[in-house]
């Protein structure tokens, strides 16, 4: 799974190919960032956030 910080808007976007099981870990980075929206992308919702930021993987 990758991600996106947006410290401007405090979200945090995830994107994973694999999808629903690997999703189930966001509640466990939920409480280390609980001032943080956590936000799944989807594909074209990712691949626009990837235009202008660079995504880290986890």
């Amino acid at each position: 799974m990758k991600r996106i910080i947006d410290e401007e808007t405090k979200t945090i976007w995830y994107f994973s190919e694999s999808g629903f099981p690997t999703y189930m870990a966001i509640s466990v980075y939920r409480k280390r960032n609980p001032s943080y929206e956590h936000c799944i992308a989807s594909k074209e919702c990712w691949e626009k956030l990837c235009a202008t930021n660079k995504p880290m993987k986890i």
